[in-house]
């Protein structure tokens, strides 16, 4: 992630529910209550989809019927620590910090840097660390990896392809600049040969066009290099600018008047407000975010805010802002951070942003890749960090 630095988150599932009880006994086996039928069943018969309640009876559960354990009359999952057994037998509730492990209460065992090498289970205690249910290593605690992620012995690894931004050789990330190992995006690496070398794109571009082109190479043709889609200059590979992106003096730029959506991923605010105090009585904020973009050349202005989190200093909202936002208008921000009170909200802390004057900044932020906006008070140590991105 990116960052900018600017001053300024015991149901017992019942094995069976609670039996029904029994109908009050009428007579002799057949139930006879003279003439008395109800919804064209006669009580003398006393058949439901042709059970004789007589001859079925609804026996209630016990230690032959329940897995778990019983609490009460009620079947439970046993696995709790409110309620932790097995077979039938009655739950006990585990004493406290002790764990409920196939059906018995089991004291955690103890494991540490001390004495583990790999990482410590919550109920197994120290194990290898060397497998993708529990991986890890120094007597750390043992994390499940996920996806597409194995385990190396100390840590959880995602495979290259999903994480090299260069190019990949088996699971080894190269820079992909290289003319024995050229390539992006996780991409296997290519070998360019003798009669090519590897561009500034991480593409392999032929010699006898990379070098005599001024536009860009698309193979061994020379192009002028200011098309959408076959754009670049100094007989670099021509590349397609892609959606939202035009090409401008044979390099690809965001094209202004595209339109863009503002997302809300994430942020995290100081514990703490001006005076040294908790936000709130029970401790956390309650965050909430305004946005302003200004569009100067139509002198239009996109505001919106964000929903609030409660009670949470690190708050994650994945909440779309702001749609179809010209490009342009993403060159002026103002952002306000707040606490959300019945009234009014506290002020956290504000960031104001002009990239009219940092290019290179203004095009990473439709990379699609996610971005912070920071800001800070270092008298009082308040402060709030806004993680976006644009789509």
């Amino acid at each position: 992630m990116k960052t900018l630095f600017i001053a300024f988150v015991l149901t017992f599932a019942a094995c069976g529910g609670t039996p029904p009880s029994k109908g009050k006994s009428n007579g002799p086996a057949n139930n006879t209550t003279a003439n008395n039928t109800t919804a064209n069943n006669t009580t003398a018969n006393n058949t439901t989809t042709n059970n004789t309640t007589a001859n079925n009876t609804i026996a209630p559960i016990n230690n032959e019927t329940c897995e778990g354990c019983l609490n009460g009359d009620t079947c439970a999952p046993g696995d709790s620590e409110l309620a932790c057994g097995a077979g039938g037998e009655q739950c006990l509730a585990c004493a406290d910090g002790w764990l409920c492990f196939d059906g018995s209460c089991v004291e955690p065992p103890t494991c540490d840097a001390g004495n583990c090498a790999g990482c410590c289970d919550a109920v197994r205690g120290c194990v290898t660390g060397a497998d993708a249910t529990a991986c890890g290593a120094g007597g750390e605690a043992c994390s499940a990896c996920v996806g597409n992620e194995t385990c190396d012995g100390t840590a959880c690894i995602a495979p290259c392809s999903e994480t090299c931004p260069g190019c990949c050789d088996g699971e080894t990330c190269h820079a992909g600049t290289g003319d024995t190992a050229c390539g992006t995006g996780g991409a296997s690496c290519e070998a360019c040969g003798d009669a090519a070398s590897c561009s500034a794109q991480s593409v392999c571009v032929p010699d006898a066009c990379a070098t005599t082109c001024a536009g860009c190479c698309d193979g061994n043709t020379c192009l002028t290099g200011n098309g959408v889609g076959a754009c670049g200059n100094t007989g670099d590979a021509c590349v397609a600018c892609g959606t939202g992106r035009t090409c401008m003096n044979q390099a690809c730029v965001t094209d202004p008047a595209s339109t863009w959506e503002l997302v809300l991923i994430s942020g995290e605010v100081s514990p703490k407000n001006q005076s040294g105090e908790f936000w709130d009585i029970i401790g956390s904020a309650d965050p909430v975010v305004d946005f302003e973009l200004y569009d100067s050349s139509t002198s239009t202005a996109y505001r919106a805010s964000s929903s609030v989190i409660q009670d949470d200093n690190t708050p994650t909202w994945n909440e779309s802002i702001l749609t179809n936002v010209p490009a342009r208008a993403f060159m002026l921000w103002k952002i306000d951070v707040f606490d959300s009170d019945i009234d009014p909200d506290d002020f956290i802390c504000s960031i104001s942003i002009d990239l009219s004057g940092d290019p290179a900044t203004y095009q990473d932020l439709f990379s699609g890749a996610a971005y912070t906006f920071s800001c800070s008070d270092p008298g009082t140590g308040v402060f709030a960090n806004i993680n976006v991105r644009l789509q």
